[in-house]
């Protein structure tokens, strides 16, 4: 899953959506919080640079969420990233893993 944060403000907000994401779901989710502003604490928060994530996703000046399937697809995408939403998600993939 990537989490992008249009700006470094945004990215304190987005990394912990993303930390709060992998703790409830464990091993169905990696993410990483991705801006063009971001001064990387750690693994999870990335710098786009050279703005290829941007260009790739199609990212733009909101924040957005897009979860990217093991086989490459995006498997959902939303311009209002919340755990609601993510979770609405997530909890079908694992329903259907179980």
């Amino acid at each position: 899953m990537l989490l992008w944060a249009p700006t470094a403000a945004a990215v304190p907000a987005l990394a912990s959506l993303a930390d709060t994401t992998v703790e409830r779901f464990g091993d169905v989710v990696r993410a990483y919080t991705v801006s063009p502003d971001a001064d990387p604490a750690d693994g999870r928060v990335v710098r786009d640079e050279n703005g290829n994530v941007t260009r790739l996703y199609g990212f733009a000046a909101a924040p957005e969420a897009v979860v990217v399937r093991p086989d490459g697809y995006v498997g959902f995408r939303t311009s209002e990233p919340s755990m609601d939403r993510l979770a609405g998600y997530f909890e079908n993939i694992v329903r259907i893993g179980s």
